[in-house]
């Protein structure tokens, strides 16, 4: 098992409009978190960045409580599986995620499940989308075009991702959310494993 105390400091505000929940971030503010966290590994892959072999495996909840000092007590977990399959010089990656509560405490915003950036909703910008509920996946080609004798390997490759999420902030592309979202998304990229 594993034990983990956190403190972070930040703030979010909730204000209510109509019938949607908008959310604001105050100038200035803090929140007292204390939890623990169980969380399990099973890591067989060959390379950490350019997988070829194995497999990945990781699972954990995240339990925050008034016990340790937290300010908003809430449950949640989140999940994450992933595969490379290889032939020759190529190979495709498939992974999927996902995370949501445990029990009737919603998670607050500050410690919801980020998603977006670069194989993670590709296109959008670095954490762009927020939610307490998602389920995420995604597949990469990469083919091998070169070794060269300082680097471990020069790839091209490609992904299609897709995630189901009920955001954070229920507004898509200038429209209102009125429940759950479905995004799309992929890239086209070059990348070099150096050592």
């Amino acid at each position: 098992g594993h034990r983990n105390f956190d403190l972070r400091s930040g703030g979010v505000a909730v204000v209510p409009g109509g019938d949607q929940q908008f959310v604001t971030v105050p100038a200035s503010g803090s929140v007292n978190i204390g939890a623990l966290t169980f969380a399990g590994v099973l890591d067989r892959l060959d390379s950490i960045n350019f997988p070829r072999y194995g497999y990945y495996a990781r699972g954990d909840v995240y339990t925050s409580t008034e016990l340790l000092g937290a300010d908003e007590p809430y449950t949640r977990w989140a999940a994450l599986a992933s595969v490379p399959f290889t032939w020759g010089s190529h190979t495709i990656d498939a992974t999927i995620s996902g995370g949501g509560k445990i029990g009737a405490d919603a998670i607050p915003p500050y410690d919801q499940f980020p998603l977006g950036g670069f194989l993670r909703l590709s296109g959008l910008s670095p954490q762009q989308l927020r939610t307490d509920s998602f389920v995420f996946g995604r597949m990469i080609y990469r083919g091998r075009v070169a070794n060269l004798p300082l680097f471990e390997g020069i790839y091209v490759g490609a992904s299609l991702e897709a995630a189901r999420l009920k955001p954070l902030i229920p507004i898509w592309r200038g429209s209102v959310v009125p429940g759950y979202l479905t995004v799309t998304a992929g890239s086209v990229f070059l990348g070099v494993d150096s050592p």
